[in-house]
């Protein structure tokens, strides 16, 4: 039966979410892609048959659309400068790092979503992330929209919580 025949089930909506670090909630978030990740399959021989078996699982990028708000872009410098030990080039001694990651210690992000009475169905852990590239806009006269960012977050990888009774 589908889920408009049924009025007890409430499809999970793309706006009814947010993401958390550990500065606190993002409330400049316009988008957020959830995480996803492909898994390779090798492919043997046995005789006259061939089996394919699934192999190396690999965490697509994250990505994250935020409006510049009052100092966004310097705080996504100086959160990019210090979380993966970034130096500009004037000072190399030593290369990028990601400076906090011990494994699921990494703090990381977390994107919390919810259904319609507000109540907190969706829980993805993401680990071992850092700031794969960024886009800070496009500035243009003949326009009168908001200014936006686009964060790329590369990461290990990423847990679901169904909720609050997982």
């Amino acid at each position: 039966m589908a889920f408009w025949k049924t009025n007890t089930i409430d499809p999970k909506r793309s706006f009814r979410f947010k993401v958390l670090d550990s500065s606190g909630e993002w409330w400049w978030v316009k988008s957020i892609d959830k995480p996803s990740f492909e898994i390779n399959s090798n492919e043997y021989q046995i005789a006259n048959h061939k089996f394919k078996y699934p192999g190396i699982v690999s965490w697509n990028d994250i990505t994250i659309t935020i409006l510049d708000v009052e100092l966004k872009a310097k705080d996504i410098m100086n959160k990019f400068m210090s979380s993966q030990g970034y130096q500009s080039p004037d000072d190399c001694s030593r290369g990028l790092t990601k400076s906090d990651h011990d494994g699921k210690s990494q703090g990381g992000i977390n994107i919390l979503q919810y259904d319609g009475q507000g109540t907190l169905i969706e829980t993805w852990k993401v680990y071992g992330s850092f700031i794969k590239s960024v886009n800070f806009g496009t500035l243009d006269y003949g326009k009168d929209d908001f200014v936006e960012i686009q964060i790329v977050l590369s990461y290990d990888f990423a847990e679901i919580d169904g909720g609050p009774n997982t």
